[in-house]
């Protein structure tokens, strides 16, 4: 459906870590079920989210769930480029954009 790279060059565990206090500094919740998978929820203003993720520092998957639709996709990492495959995209959002939200989350963790 939609795929990208984006230069990466960073952590892929400090990025996961990010992505779980950003998650609990807006209230949300992010559980581990074991050390490479769990859940989240957070409100944020397009609604309440829900989702899960599994994978590790080279590979893994996440879906994300709003209150009309979802995103779901993988991610590989070789290091210094992300690739991401998305599966599953509400037709409001473009690739496009996803790839921009991405890459600017990307680059404030570097």
């Amino acid at each position: 459906m939609c795929n990208f790279f984006v230069p990466f060059t960073g952590n892929v565990t400090a990025l996961i870590k990010m992505a779980k206090d950003a998650i609990s500094q807006a209230g949300g919740s992010f559980n581990e079920v074991t050390p490479t998978s769990g859940n989240f929820s957070a409100s944020t203003s397009l609604g309440h989210i829900t989702g899960s993720y599994t994978g590790d520092a080279s590979s893994g998957s996440c879906t994300v769930a709003a209150a009309v639709s979802h995103i779901a996709g993988t991610y590989k990492t070789d290091g210094t480029m992300l690739t991401v495959d998305i599966t599953h995209l509400p037709l409001l959002v473009s690739c496009n954009t996803l790839k921009e939200k991405l890459t600017q989350v990307l680059s404030n963790a570097s």
